[in-house]
């Protein structure tokens, strides 16, 4: 039952970073010119590596895909 509950928290923290790395793909598309844009690109993606870090574990068959 505890090996449940902790696989579901993994999995429900794959989703989690699946989705923050998404974002990321598209910040790096966007088209940037002027240093203020990059400047605000690099705190974007600094706020979603944060929240990358701190969506916890993922399931170790996975963990070096993510």
């Amino acid at each position: 039952m505890l090996f449940e509950k902790l696989r579901g928290a993994e999995v429900d923290n794959l989703t989690k970073k699946q989705e923050i790395i998404a974002q990321i793909e598209v910040l790096a598309t966007e088209k940037v010119n002027a240093h203020g844009q990059w400047k605000s690109q690099i705190d974007k993606v600094e706020a979603l590596r944060t929240a990358f870090f701190a969506a916890g574990k993922v399931p170790y068959e996975v963990n070096e895909s993510t």
